[in-house]
């Protein structure tokens, strides 16, 4: 009789679930992109202090598998870019009341933020579905939540955003198709 280790089935098995979600969460290259304008909602730091946020936008490249938010604060030109948070898309969950799009990154090791952007789009619904319950009516059709938080004791920042809708694209909206991130640094 041959046994087979447990650290070597618990391997497997975390394996086996990341290669699962790995194949949810990828989107087909023809999905295009998804972007809508954002009205800010409120946006603070663990300061108390309020981070004045003038405009957004967001796009999610379902092709590249990727989540852009761009912020203007107050002073940013309109003829500037603004600042762009640029995070790998992890997840999309499709539900009877919404769909959810989770991008993330962990830079905490490298004494760089944790990032999470989570977009709930309650208009977009697995089709044919009826809810087993009332869905709830949420604040807008779309709703994002973005927070950072710094290594070392250097605090976080929160920021929510609603929109009326995502709308589909074939491509990116200029501005969101490099690859660099300018994300503060806390």
């Amino acid at each position: 009789m041959r046994f087979v280790s447990p650290r070597l089935v618990g391997v497997a098995a975390l394996l086996a679930t990341v290669a699962a979600r790995a194949n949810e969460a990828t989107p087909e290259p023809s999905d295009g992109v998804l972007w809508a304008e954002l009205t800010p909602i409120e946006s603070s730091n663990t300061r108390g202090e309020n981070v004045k946020i003038t405009a957004a936008e967001l796009a999610i490249d379902l092709g590249k598998g990727e989540l852009v938010l761009t912020t203007r604060h107050p002073g940013t030109q309109p003829s500037e870019e603004g600042r762009r948070t640029r995070l790998p898309l992890v997840s999309i969950e499709r539900g009877r009341c919404n769909t959810t799009y989770r991008a993330y990154r962990d830079e905490l090791a490298y004494d760089g933020p944790r990032q999470l952007i989570e977009v709930t789009d309650s208009r977009d619904v697995l089709p044919g579905s009826v809810p087993a319950h009332e869905c709830p009516s949420p604040a807008a059709p779309v709703e994002v939540y973005h927070h950072i938080i710094w290594g070392l004791g250097r605090g976080s920042y929160t920021a929510r955003f609603t929109a009326n809708a995502l709308i589909r694209r074939a491509e990116a909206p200029p501005g969101t198709s490099d690859h660099g991130s300018d994300t503060p640094r806390g």
